[in-house]
């Protein structure tokens, strides 16, 4: 019997481990009858586990579980049905293990293995620069050199002999390409240096090994070089019969192998995902005396188990722990001027915006049933002007609740549209692709009728309080004032940024998206599948980003053990927004110093909410005693609740705002002086 290629679903470990041991002693040992011997070799090349372990004792240094979890087994499981000639069922692999999973290895085995038992001929090793290929190529080689491989596969060993004019000369293996006696040849290539057309001899690539492609710092530009010189200058070069694996981390929530993996790109559609496999399945964590603890959780394999697992946390940090073990590309990088940033609590849906808003008595759908903005409340906006997508015309809206809204979200701001010239991302035969004040003012216009966001409130003031726009750019907001009226439409009076205050708002948005952990989030409860299902998230922060639900949802994760949101894919989603804010970074100048501003690069909604804050958030102030009283105050006993009543019942529902009134106001002043904050207080109530 071997270890997975059995009819026995349930092979007993230690019959299996004796075979396995008697064979690979056959082998050490050696066997004279060649026949005799060449039938012990069938036997391991049936076993993949068996045969890594004989052949590459070094790198595979046993054939249990200590060296293969569930998704080795799986990933070796795809690679050893993988036949000469045939295209594999399916043609491709996303190998997403966590650092330190003997990701990089796995891959590296199963291409000598694809070699020695001559199953492809010619693979490339692709990365981002050559540097990174010369390392795997390097790996690969020290295989073939440093194992057993050549005792059994002699031709494997050797550098591959050429006749040149009646002489037998031996090549010479390289950093960039070896080529074996077998005829089996893994030649390195960077997509930072593409060129079409790549062959060796009459072979086309047929076997495709991708590592090491993404680069945390990278933007849109650099993910969309990366993916299309892949596409276009690699995959048009490969065989029928051509097998594909990407070995790498998440690295980051818009990396190229995220878009692949989560189908952002029809790029490798027909593929076996493996992963994303972090280091520890839900993770629960402590901090106690300077030092982390994984106080729950289950290793993902035995090679990384929770003492090594612990170890690595408290060398690397918890930042990096969740970035490169545990795959969390919800994080924003370490270095960003919004670090604060986490989409389970700065995004919310639709529906969770009406629910909220709708038990305090404003309406958020229309008559048809639609999700709709409040018909009270404030609304600002602002735009950064541009034309190419590189540096779009980003617009945002904003809106505060109105003036005498007494509950926790009072003093907050939802930012609920974004809306970009051309479109983000991208897509074919965009109507936005030559944007015009003309025809952006046009749009803006018609983008606001249905809720009448540029009309009137009750008391006759403007809903629409401002708008502003680019600075630099003074015609634009002459074009919408004075050329827009000339198409019969009504002007849009937009005022010019203030640089000063805009670089003011960077700090005020910090602090409006800082969470504060102490508060219950109004909006969202832990989802199903997390240990505190039902109860609210720990933590408010005082800027909201209002999507879709179907681009926004908040689920946990049971691949990586976090708290994850649907991922956006238009700007239904603030698609835009979502890529910006991890991304938008300050990084050292040459000389080590830190810039004063971030580089003008992918910034062109931030550019518009920064206007916003820095405008708008100071003249927000923080709740009164009697607002947060309010805010807690059951709604079935609230200010217009009770000014709804008619006869007995208004007397009722009074006395009951009396004394809710009297008693949350009792309770919050026991808290000031408990220091019971008000998370452990909404555990505590009943719901």
């Amino acid at each position: 019997m071997s270890w997975f290629n059995t009819s026995d679903n349930n092979p007993d470990p230690d019959e299996a481990a004796a075979e396995a041991a008697a064979l690979a002693i056959r082998l050490k040992l050696g066997v004279k009858s060649p026949a005799y011997r060449r039938h012990t070799l069938e036997k391991v090349e049936a076993d993949y586990r068996l045969w890594l372990h004989v052949l590459m004792p070094k790198h595979f240094r046993s054939a249990d579980e200590h060296q293969f979890g569930p998704h080795h087994d799986q990933f070796f499981r795809w690679g050893w049905q993988i036949q000469r000639g045939k295209l594999p069922t399916p043609p491709a692999c996303l190998w997403i293990v966590n650092r330190g999973g003997n990701k990089s290895t796995s891959a590296a085995g199963l291409a000598v293995a694809l070699g020695a038992l001559q199953r492809r001929k010619f693979g490339l090793v692709i990365t981002r620069t050559e540097t990174q290929g010369d390392t795997h190529i390097r790996r690969v080689g020290s295989m073939l050199l440093g194992s057993e491989v050549g005792k059994y596969y002699p031709d494997m060993a050797r550098p591959q002999v050429r006749e040149i004019n009646k002489r037998n000369v031996q090549s010479a293996w390289n950093r960039t390409q070896l080529t074996t006696d077998a005829g089996w040849t893994l030649q390195s290539f960077s997509l930072q240096a593409a060129q079409r057309g790549v062959g060796l001899e009459e072979y086309r690539p047929d076997f495709l090994w991708l590592s090491d492609i993404d680069d945390e710092r990278d933007g849109i530009g650099m993910v969309d070089t990366l993916l299309n010189a892949f596409a276009a200058s690699v995959l048009g070069t490969r065989s029928a019969d051509c097998v594909t694996i990407f070995d790498q981390n998440l690295i980051h929530r818009d990396s190229v192998l995220n878009r692949i993996r989560t189908r952002k790109t029809d790029v490798l559609s027909d593929r076996l995902t493996i992963g994303p496999v972090p280091a520890v399945q839900q993770p629960q964590y402590e901090r106690r005396n300077d030092r982390w603890y994984i106080t729950l959780g289950q290793a993902s394999w035995d090679g990384l188990n929770l003492p090594s697992c612990e170890a690595i946390l408290n060398t690397v940090g918890m930042d990096a722990w969740e970035r490169e073990y545990q795959h969390n590309v919800n994080l924003a990088y370490a270095d960003s001027v919004y670090g604060m940033w986490s989409e389970p609590y700065h995004i919310i849906t639709r529906s969770e915006f009406a629910a909220y808003f709708e038990r305090h008595h404003l309406p958020c759908h229309d008559e048809h049933g639609n999700w709709r903005l409040p018909a009270r409340g404030r609304i600002v906006m602002a735009q950064d002007w541009g034309n190419n997508p590189n540096h779009p015309c980003a617009n945002r809206w904003a809106w505060r609740p109105p003036e005498g809204f007494g509950h926790e979200v009072a003093g907050d701001v939802f930012f609920y549209r974004e809306r970009c010239w051309p479109r983000y991302p991208a897509v074919e035969n965009d109507d936005r692709k030559h944007p015009s004040p003309m025809t952006v003012g046009q749009a803006i216009q018609d983008i606001e009728a249905p809720w009448d966001e540029a009309g009137r409130l009750a008391d006759g003031s403007l809903r629409m309080e401002w708008r502003v726009a680019s600075h630099e750019r003074p015609e634009i907001v002459r074009g919408y004032l004075v050329d827009l009226p000339m198409t019969g439409r009504p002007p849009l009076a937009f005022a010019q940024i203030n640089t000063s205050r805009a670089r003011d708002g960077i700090l005020r948005m910090r602090d409006f998206l800082t969470v504060d952990e102490s508060k219950p989030h109004p909006f969202r409860s832990y989802p199903a599948g997390h240990p505190d299902a039902g109860l609210p998230l720990k933590g408010k922060p005082r800027v909201f980003f209002v999507v879709a639900d179907e681009q926004g949802a908040l689920y946990w994760d049971t691949d990586t053990s976090q708290l994850a949101v649907k991922p956006a894919y238009d700007e239904e989603g603030q698609a835009r927004t979502r890529f910006e804010y991890p991304n938008f970074r300050k990084p050292d100048t040459e000389a080590g110093a830190e810039r004063r501003d971030p580089p003008k690069i992918d910034d062109d909604m931030i550019d518009c909410d920064r206007a916003i804050a820095g405008d708008l958030f100071p003249t927000i102030q923080a709740m009164s005693q009697t607002e947060r009283i309010e805010s807690q105050i059951p709604e079935e006993f609230s200010w217009e609740a009770v000014q709804a009543a008619q006869g007995d019942q208004y007397g009722v529902l009074a006395m009951g705002r009396y004394q809710q009134y009297h008693e949350i106001k009792r309770r919050l002043e026991s808290q000031e002086q408990t220091g019971l904050n008000p998370y452990e207080q909404a555990r505590r109530e009943p719901s």
